[in-house]
């Protein structure tokens, strides 16, 4: 199972239920997104991207 855990990024979520978290993490589990937390997911086997600074938000990949 391929792993990419998105580290301390301003989450966008578009979801009424979790809201936006001004920094966050997001863990990306075969193309889909499989947890999203404002404290620290241990996911030992992911690739981490250090995202602090950064905006994610679902839906957009390379816009631009």
């Amino acid at each position: 199972m391929a792993q990419i855990l998105i580290r301390n990024a301003l989450l966008l979520t578009l979801d009424p239920r979790l809201g936006d978290l001004a920094r966050g993490d997001l863990l990306v589990e075969d193309g889909h997104i499989a947890a999203v937390t404002p404290s620290a997911i241990a996911a030992p086997h992911a690739e981490v991207v250090e995202a602090d600074g950064h905006i994610v938000m679902p839906r957009f990949v390379n816009d631009h």
